[in-house]
């Protein structure tokens, strides 16, 4: 067993072009097998001892077959055979199967569940399930695991047991918050975790995979068992079974609960998985923040001719696009190239009058990737109908391996009709497929695509006071109680003050302004806000803090009878008390001329929560055409990990999508 420890950082990486179609599997009839020796047999099987395959328990280690099993596939070098459980022993660990094979092959590939595998070229292929249901009481059901082995034989089907070899590794996912109905681990890099693979055998006889290129998902979504739970997991321990793999960026575990809060945790620590080994999460669930998610929706119309598109590798006109014949097409939005599209069909075009929206595709399997949208995942798709069509499309997982949750097939459209699917499940930065599942064009009025992500942590406050444009002063700030206004009809001095308490606004956030002088102005060269030894306590706003600062200068002129006058170098700064010996930032503005008056835009590293700040220059008249401040939002601290768990590691605290 592989105990591992987590570090929570931030990233994300967009995945590659789509693919062509799955080949599909051929159909084995009796003429393609006619030279070879077919026997009734019966095989029996038994499990590696570690932690995986139809049922372990955890707890004491046992590993045990089901008495109910499902099918077993052999693979005798001319396709697949399915063979059906036979029986069970009382104590769970072995299993036997019945069913026909080529005796003429000395070795055999049995790969369980017969469900899990495919014969596709002459090559066996394995899969492992992107969307995995839990088991109550840890453990994997009886089709989330797939297990292979070489079979040999004496040349008449006789053979000894075997033992079942696991293809994959498990993640370990301890629960410990309620109501929680979905669970998506993906890798950072986009390596692949489950999907369609090659199976091969290395000299011991462990089964190896070779991810399918175009038919891996970098995901895996554990779910609650449809039946046995009642739409979330109980607290406990679950695993999900994954390719062997080393996730060199980390990965991402998003969460949803029933109540449609969010949250994700990352982490930046390579996650090695094994063969027949897990890599164990515990208390990932209880350091996460949960948020309800702000939604965005990317409306494409294609009505009437329009063409939201723009063909990213070959030309295509502005105001439509045809194509015929079966093709791969890599659409950008507009002009915004992060966010694509693919388009794999056997026919579609846009009709550019008719009224008819995108003609899409002609066959089952034709499908529209849509973008990755970073930070973002994919919520909810509606389609509406522009023609009466029956394609029945449905939205899949990127490699079209599974229905995606809450993306189930639709039936027969009609004109003006409406499909809408509300998502679960979905993790971010990922991509999902719109597939047609019956050979009929599709023809889509408008697509509507919402995203959802975590809103912005960022607090803004703006304070402009001079309107470059129309030449005029502004004053953005309000006194409170006694302060004298800061009056801003003048032309030169308008207004001086000494103190004061300001709201910035109209709203509850406020300066305050003490020793020295203050003023607003629009001359040819004062303009601006202007500080004369006067120091500005910056808003102290509960659960922020400040984290950025942007000003640009509005003037102060050495001479100001020369046409374009000098501006003297200032200091601004950032200090903890009035006395500017306590300042924790400075920034410097270099002489210059009215005409290049400079700005500047910086990221605080040096503030901390619940400490009051003051804003002051370094001596004399200086103006300023605007400040605005940031504020991030204080994390809350996280809650504790089980007892005994391994904690996960904060590097640097932790950052969440």
């Amino acid at each position: 067993m592989i105990m591992k420890k987590i570090a929570i950082i931030s990233l994300a990486v967009l995945l590659p072009l789509a693919c062509t179609k799955e080949v599909q599997e051929p159909v084995q009839g009796e003429e393609t097998r006619k030279e070879a020796d077919i026997r009734q047999v019966t095989v029996t099987a038994g499990q590696e001892v570690v932690n995986t395959r139809t049922f372990f328990n955890k707890s004491n280690g046992q590993i045990t077959w089901n008495t109910s099993e499902s099918p077993m596939a052999i693979f005798d070098g001319s396709g697949k055979q399915t063979f059906s459980h036979a029986g069970t022993t009382d104590d769970g660990l072995h299993a036997s199967f019945s069913g026909s094979a080529d005796v003429n092959a000395a070795t055999w590939t049995a790969v369980h569940p017969a469900a899990n595998a495919a014969w596709d070229g002459g090559k066996v292929y394995v899969s492992v399930p992107c969307v995995q249901q839990a088991r109550l009481n840890g453990g994997l059901l009886s089709d989330m695991n797939t297990t292979a082995a070489l079979v040999t034989h004496d040349g008449d089907g006789n053979l000894d047991n075997f033992v079942m070899k696991n293809v994959g590794g498990l993640l370990k996912l301890t629960v410990t918050e309620s109501n929680i109905k979905s669970i998506t681990v993906s890798s950072i890099n986009k390596e692949p975790l489950t999907g369609k693979a090659e199976l091969s055998f290395d000299a011991a006889g462990n089964p190896v995979v070779t991810p399918d290129t175009c038919q891996y998902e970098t995901f895996v979504t554990l779910i609650p068992h449809k039946t046995k739970m009642e739409g979330s997991f109980p607290a406990g321990d679950y695993f999900v079974s994954i390719f062997p793999v080393a996730m060199e960026g980390g990965l991402i575990i998003d969460m949803e609960k029933t109540d449609g809060t969010v949250a994700s945790v990352r982490s930046s620590s390579v996650a090695s998985v094994s063969r027949s080994a897990d890599l164990e999460f515990a208390g990932f669930d209880t350091v996460a923040r949960w948020y309800e998610p702000e939604l965005s929706t990317l409306t494409l119309n294609f009505q009437a001719g329009t063409w939201p598109f723009k063909e990213a590798i070959t030309s295509a006109s502005a105001d439509g696009a045809v194509w015929a014949g079966e093709g791969e097409h890599v659409m950008t939005y507009t002009d915004d190239y992060s966010i694509l599209f693919y388009l794999h069909c056997s026919n579609w075009a846009t009709a550019k009058s008719s009224g008819n929206g995108m003609r899409f595709g002609m066959g089952a399997g034709d499908y529209l990737l849509l973008p990755a949208i970073q930070g973002k995942n994919l919520k909810k798709v509606v389609v509406r109908h522009s023609k009466a069509d029956a394609s029945q499309p449905a939205i899949m997982t990127r490699g079209g391996s599974t229905v995606v949750d809450g993306g189930a097939v639709k039936g027969n459209a009609e004109e003006n009709g409406v499909d809408t699917w509300d998502l679960s499940g979905t993790a971010h930065n990922m991509q999902y497929r719109y597939q047609l599942t019956k050979g009929s064009l599709a023809y889509i009025g408008t697509l509507e695509l919402t995203y959802a992500e975590k809103p912005s942590n960022k607090l803004v406050i703006d304070m402009k006071f001079y309107d470059e444009a129309n030449d005029k002063a502004l004053n953005p700030l309000v006194p409170v109680a006694s302060t004298p206004a800061l009056n801003t009809s003048g032309t030169q001095q308008d207004f001086t003050s000494s103190s004061g308490t300001y709201t910035i606004n109209d709203t509850d956030y406020q300066i305050e302004i003490s020793g020295g002088k203050v003023k607003i102005l629009k001359g040819v060269d004062k303009r601006g806000l202007g500080l004369n030894g006067a120091k500005v306590k910056l808003p102290s706003i509960d659960g922020y803090y400040l984290t950025g600062i942007k000003a640009a200068l509005g003037g102060q002129a050495a001479n100001n009878t020369d046409s374009d006058p000098a501006v003297d170098a200032r200091n601004m700064h950032l200090s903890t008390t009035v006395n500017k010996a306590d300042k924790v930032w400075t920034h410097a503005f270099a002489a210059c001329t009215m005409s290049t008056l400079p700005s500047f835009e910086e990221d605080l590293t040096v503030t901390v929560p619940n400490q009051d700040y003051y804003l002051m220059m370094e001596w004399g008249w200086c103006y300023l055409q605007y400040l605005t401040l940031v504020y991030t939002q204080v994390p809350s601290a996280p809650s504790s990990a089980p007892a005994g768990a391994p904690a996960l590691l904060l590097d640097g605290g932790e950052t969440v999508l």
